[in-house]
């Protein structure tokens, strides 16, 4: 608060020139000890009003001139209370409404006063008026969020005065998890071994969710060991399963954040029954791959990394697949009718034709 003489303080005599606090108030009643703090330079004086109690306090000013003569005024400085600012948020997630709340209070006031106007910075060139507005981001990422509040204290009918607090609060807008994962051992005798491969970006995965289809659904965090000594071992982030039996199976990892971010992602998987081959000099082993006999052999899905620039439903999505050959994978038969079992976008060296 600038305080400011009927003379400039800068035309007096020194040290006899100057402001001081001179009358009782309610704060030195409550505290003995207070001193009202009044700062002076060589051309101006203020009272340092934070922290101050809010009351009404008397200041002199005493004044000598250049004959030496003295006088002294006697002034009424009201001191009315300013708000404490507080931002009550939670770290969220970009896809979310966000809710943020007005905690603001303000301080005991010897004047009748309320908080009236809130003003919000969302860090994103988004602005609001309300007390406890909601906001969605865009894009993810750390913002910082500052509030400033306002409030108006009534002097007497005819003067208000208002004084404003702020204060920035960093919270954290995390991303939706890209989610990904492989898995390799396709055989029913072995443990299938899945491995994650998700993004949280700014965020950190707090709980993996697996379900692999055949009624087992594991859930825990990052690196802790599977419980139990069942189907299911390893850790919650890169198990191992056992499918007792061979098939198409549906698995499915569901990952969550710290930042209340959920995504998941299913992929195919197929088991193959566990074959053992003992040839025999007069009979060789052999199967045929003819349409509808899969007793040893199942198209298998590729990997997401794999089909993310394939349409989903296509054909070449399978490891073998049974067409006309299209001379661009491999070499078209000596028919044009003829089809083969070739290896799609896989493209393993392997061909077989059909025979007549």
């Amino acid at each position: 608060m600038h305080l400011v003489g009927s003379k400039s303080i800068s035309s007096g005599q020194a040290p006899e020139t100057h402001f001081e606090w001179y009358a009782d108030s309610a704060a030195r009643q409550t505290n003995p000890l207070f001193e009202l703090p009044i700062t002076t330079t060589g051309t101006e004086a203020y009272i340092e009003t934070d922290g101050v109690p809010s009351d009404t306090y008397w200041v002199r000013y005493v004044y000598k001139n250049s004959f030496g003569v003295t006088s002294e005024g006697l002034a009424k400085v009201i001191v009315a209370a300013s708000p404490i600012a507080v931002i009550d948020v939670n770290n969220s997630c970009v896809k979310d409404l966000i809710q943020f709340n007005d905690a603001s209070t303000l301080p005991n006031n010897q004047y009748p006063s309320s908080i009236t106007s809130w003003h919000w910075d969302f860090d994103d060139q988004s602005f609001a008026i309300v007390q406890s507005p909601t906001h969605a981001y865009i894009v993810p990422g750390y913002k910082n969020i500052t509030l400033t509040a306002t409030s108006t204290t009534t002097i007497d009918p005819t003067h208000e005065r208002q004084c404003a607090a702020s204060t920035t609060r960093q919270i954290r807008v995390g991303d939706v998890p890209t989610i990904d994962y492989s898995f390799s051992a396709f055989c029913n005798n072995d443990k299938t071994n899945f491995k994650d491969h998700s993004d949280s970006g700014v965020s950190t995965i707090t709980s993996y969710t697996w379900d692999f289809g055949d009624g087992v659904t594991v859930t825990g965090a990052k690196g802790v060991t599977i419980p139990g000594a069942g189907n299911t071992t390893g850790t919650f982030d890169n198990p191992d399963h056992h499918y007792a039996a061979a098939g198409s199976y549906t698995s499915k990892l569901t990952i969550t954040t710290d930042d209340g971010c959920v995504n998941s992602l299913p992929q195919s998987i197929n088991i193959f029954d566990y074959v053992t081959v003992q040839p025999l000099a007069t009979q060789a082993y052999f199967e045929t791959f003819d349409k509808g006999n899969r007793k040893s052999w199942l198209p298998e899905s590729l990997s997401k990394r794999e089909r993310a620039d394939t349409d989903p439903n296509d054909s070449i999505r399978y490891s073998w697949i049974r067409m006309i050959p299209n001379g661009v994978n491999i070499t078209p038969l000596a028919s044009a009718t003829d089809t083969a079992w070739w290896t799609g976008r896989r493209c393993i060296a392997i061909i077989l034709r059909r025979t007549h």
